[in-house]
């Protein structure tokens, strides 16, 4: 179970993280990243 939420969550964190960097595109990705964490959990 563990490691199918690890599996799933990164990409999406590393997504966030890049996203962030990058700026205003970061904000957007944060955005959709949140909404799809609450989702999955």
């Amino acid at each position: 179970m563990l490691e199918i939420c690890f599996q799933g969550c990164f990409p999406v964190f590393a997504r966030s993280i890049a996203g962030y960097v990058t700026g205003k595109n970061g904000e957007i990705d944060r955005e959709k990243t949140q909404n799809r964490s609450i989702k999955f959990l």
